[in-house]
């Protein structure tokens, strides 16, 4: 059902209620009012006063007739009559009046009383509806009573927004998402184009790398199209010429453009070479690099830190080897550490002997160290070899009257010192 008829029903099964009250009420006032008249006519004065006009009327007509005897007989019904009559006016008044009103009501229900009604009615609402403007409260109309077929809603009223399922008589749209971007610049399409036949009008530029089944088709057709117009032995010639000359004469670099400037100046490449992949270069006199460096994935530099086999140097120099960390840097003014951050020892040595141990607890061991010209290590008992005079042995493992270690004297010779007691 649409609106229009949904809006017709509503206002018939309003007009028919409101046209059957009013036609009812109109018959009962018009019969009220009837009654109140007839109630206010003095019918019974009235019917008097006729009879006795009658009356009068007859005895006139006897005696005009010298019917003196008659119209004494007359005068004496009618003094009867007149004894008598007014029981019988009250009955014949009630009658009249009863006859009237049951006249004014049988005319009043032989008139089209709701025909009248409705026709003022519809003046009524036409006049208001031509003069005012219909207003349907929100969400008032539902779907189903809208009919769908007879709207029609141009472009300029869509508001914007996104248009799902859309489909048209030349368009069909399957995908879940934005596949086509337009703006007053470009046309993006954000996936695969595929097209029976492609026309370009303009230039064309690639970024990227195009199908090979398409430059194959490419590179055929201009084959063909050389073939067509050269000879095999042409081309050939004119191929071995160019080779012949490069391999003679060399190319000229600064003949070699890029962007109208040559990629060659006074043996140095121009400036507008901004990047580059070299493999191999010659003998550099300087490097000046401006960003991170790594240099065969084992030397790394960056913004004032040196990394040795590590891309995440911590420190200005931070040096790994599997899990070992040595590193350097500034531990305050005028001060420079060196050494390991983590729970590792640090061992320092010559000829690829151990000499000096800082151990992770903040001890330092050494096997043999110098003060001055003495030597001095230690040892479990007496030693008994040839050192130089003065070297120093601790004793490793001291007791109570057992010297504190051994002093050479040369040749061999050791003696005691510094005997232990209690």
């Amino acid at each position: 059902m649409n609106i229009n008829e949904y809006s017709e029903q509503y206002i018939k099964f309003v007009s028919d209620h409101f046209i059957t009250s009013m036609t009812t009420e109109i018959g009962r006032k018009i019969v009220n009012n009837v009654s109140d008249i007839v109630n206010q006519f003095d019918i019974k004065s009235e019917i008097d006063r006729q009879i006795n006009g009658i009356i009068d009327q007859a005895i006139l007509s006897y005696k005009s007739a010298d019917l003196n005897g008659a119209a004494a007989v007359g005068q004496n019904i009618i003094k009867e009559f007149k004894t008598n009559s007014e029981k019988f006016l009250d009955q014949l008044s009630t009658e009249v009046r009863n006859n009237v009103i049951n006249e004014f009501h049988s005319r009043v229900n032989s008139i089209d009383i709701s025909s009248m009604v409705r026709e003022q009615c519809n003046i009524i609402v036409n006049a208001a509806i031509a003069n005012q403007t219909l207003k349907f409260p929100d969400r008032s109309i539902p779907g189903s009573a809208v009919q769908h077929d007879s709207i029609q809603v141009t472009a300029d009223n869509i508001l914007p927004g996104i248009i799902k399922k859309f489909t048209s008589t030349g368009i069909e749209d399957l995908s879940s998402m934005c596949q086509i971007t337009v703006t007053d610049q470009f046309t993006i399409m954000e996936n695969k184009l595929i097209a029976q036949d492609l026309e370009v009008n303009g230039a064309i530029k690639l970024h990227g790398k195009l199908d090979s089944k398409f430059t194959d088709e490419v590179a055929a057709a201009a084959v063909a199209k050389i073939e067509q117009t050269y000879s095999d032995g042409t081309f050939d010639q004119y191929v071995h010429r160019v080779l012949t000359k490069i391999d003679q004469e060399g190319l000229d670099s600064t003949k070699i453009m890029v962007q109208g400037k040559p990629i060659v100046e006074n043996s140095a490449l121009a400036q507008t070479i901004t990047s580059s992949n070299l493999r191999k270069v010659g003998l550099l006199s300087e490097l000046e690099v401006a960003g991170e460096v790594l240099f065969d994935d084992t030397l790394y530099v960056r913004g004032g830190k040196v990394g040795i086999n590590t891309i995440d140097p911590e420190h200005p120099l931070d040096i790994w080897d599997q899990e070992v960390q040595l590193v350097a840097n500034k531990k305050q003014k005028d001060t420079v550490f060196l050494g390991t951050v983590k729970n590792q020892t640090l061992v320092i040595g010559a000829m690829g002997k151990e000499q000096l141990k800082l151990l992770p607890n903040g001890d330092i061991a050494v096997s043999r160290f110098s003060i001055g010209k003495t030597s001095q290590s230690s040892a479990p008992w007496q030693p008994t070899d040839n050192r130089q005079v003065g070297e120093i042995v601790w004793n490793e493992q001291p007791q109570l009257g057992q010297p504190i270690g051994w002093v050479s004297l040369g040749g061999s010779r050791w003696a005691k010192f510094g005997t232990i007691t209690e």
